[in-house]
């Protein structure tokens, strides 16, 4: 039977958090085309030897190079955790695998492709976003953002293949000469039947003018995106007729900026709230500032028959799905929402 190695950060969960969706399409995927697929484990041995610190030693000069650490206590404690691993890693490089799929692209897990290319194991990554670029309002420096992502890049070129998640990613991955390709998230299909099931139940049951804001508030720029889209709201002083339902982890902590009667906050929903909110809710409303990787609830609105309002920076990997619609400033997206609810008063 044919094989791959596979990591990532996430397990494949059909009905968890973008990450674990994304992993599990993935890993559909890769099942559908009749492969084994082989998890590597991160395994730790008890004792290290000097060979193994001084492989280790050279992978890590090899991959990230000394200048790499701020200081002496991070590389000390990476150069034995890699030390304590390698051997076991090694092995499943080693195996008889058709290729491995990379979905941990991040800076903690450099060295694995590497180590693929070292035993002739080709690599297809996935990474969900292009994490160097990704807006981290703990580092604000401009020029180490600008290392990172070189850094990232170069070990992006280094895999045989790069499917991206988003159009945005994969062109700018190809103008930095990464051997990229788009692959659309869509959700896996057991949550893909579960959505289909919501859309048949949205028949006769959606209410006017109910508008969802789906996300997790602990992420920065899904964070930063409610926020915005709450001071507009609290600027265009709508109606109660209007509503504005916000939910999901974190949401809680915006309750702060609440100043339009327009607004809910549900906060974290349970599986059977969540279904609720999207059989009743006339659309989804998304805005998110410019950050890489793509928004995976789009996709799922519009599989549920759920219509997406979504601002051009977060639209740029579904600009052509039925079901889309793109706002470029709340002056035009004022202009849609009155219009649609012009047209659902007069049904």
């Amino acid at each position: 039977m044919k094989k791959i190695l596979h990591h990532s950060h996430f397990q494949a969960e059909a009905f968890g958090h973008g990450g674990e969706k994304r992993t599990a399409q993935i890993v559909e995927h890769y099942k559908n085309l009749g492969y084994d697929i082989v998890e590597l484990e991160i395994k730790y041995n008890k004792s290290l030897s000097i060979i193994t610190l001084c492989k280790a030693l050279k992978l890590i000069l090899c991959v990230y190079g000394i200048s790499h650490f701020k200081n002496l206590i991070p590389f000390l404690k990476f150069w034995k955790s890699i030390a304590l691993s390698l051997s076991s890693t090694e092995k499943y490089f080693n195996q008889d695998i058709d290729f491995f799929v990379w979905e941990s692209v991040v800076d903690r897990y450099y060295y694995l492709p590497y180590l693929a290319k070292k035993h002739h194991v080709k690599v297809i990554a996935y990474p969900h976003n292009i994490e160097s670029l990704v807006p981290d309002y703990s580092i604000n420096s401009p020029t180490l953002k600008q290392r990172q992502f070189i850094r990232e890049m170069e070990v992006l070129r280094m895999c045989n293949e790069v499917q991206s998640i988003s159009r945005f990613d994969n062109s700018l991955m190809q103008l930095m000469g990464v051997n990229s390709m788009f692959f659309r998230y869509l959700p896996p299909s057991e949550f893909k039947n579960y959505l289909q099931r919501i859309k048949t139940q949205r028949v006769n049951k959606v209410e006017k003018n109910r508008y969802l804001i789906l996300g997790t508030a602990h992420n920065p720029p899904t964070r930063k995106g409610m926020i915005y889209l709450i001071d507009k709201i609290n600027q265009m002083s709508f109606t109660e007729d209007i509503q504005f339902i916000f939910a999901g982890y974190g949401t809680e902590q915006l309750k702060q900026f609440l100043n339009s009667p327009s607004i809910q906050i549900k906060g974290s929903l349970s599986k059977e709230d969540l279904e609720t909110e999207m059989i009743y809710c006339t659309a989804l409303l998304v805005y998110q500032p410019s950050t890489t990787g793509a928004l995976t609830r789009i996709s799922e609105f519009l599989v549920a028959g759920i219509p997406v309002f979504v601002n051009a920076e977060a639209a740029h990997s579904h600009y052509e799905m039925e079901g889309v619609n793109v706002y470029s400033n709340f002056n035009e997206f004022e202009q849609i929402l009155n219009s649609l609810k012009s047209n659902l008063n007069t049904e």
